[in-house]
């Protein structure tokens, strides 16, 4: 049951943070000023939550790697490196493909 706890705590703070830094986002992508406040809105969301997905493997993978799946928890600072490097090269990964390679952000 804890970990259902931190899992609902990450999400909650993830999607807290990262709606608010997505829809700041909002004039710099091209197109998204001009689109209906509720297209844009959705489209923020669906960012926020693969967000969120990204935190949730992002924590899960530096869990494993050290073994405690409730690492943050215990206020263990060993595996905050793995955590922000997954985190980090996953967001570069799926911003590249999205950008450069699909182009479905501009």
């Amino acid at each position: 049951m804890e970990h259902v706890k931190i899992y609902a705590t990450l999400a909650l703070f993830a999607f807290l943070l990262h709606f608010v830094w997505e829809m700041l986002q909002v004039p710099g992508f091209a197109g998204m000023a001009e689109a209906d406040h509720w297209d844009a809105t959705l489209f923020c969301l669906r960012a926020t939550l693969g967000d969120v997905l990204i935190l949730w493997v992002a924590y899960a993978g530096s869990g494993l790697a050290v073994g405690d799946g409730a690492w943050i928890a215990g206020c263990l600072t060993r595996p905050v490196p793995i955590f922000v490097g997954v985190g980090v090269a996953t967001t570069m990964v799926l911003e590249w493909l999205n950008t450069a390679l699909l182009g479905r952000w501009a």
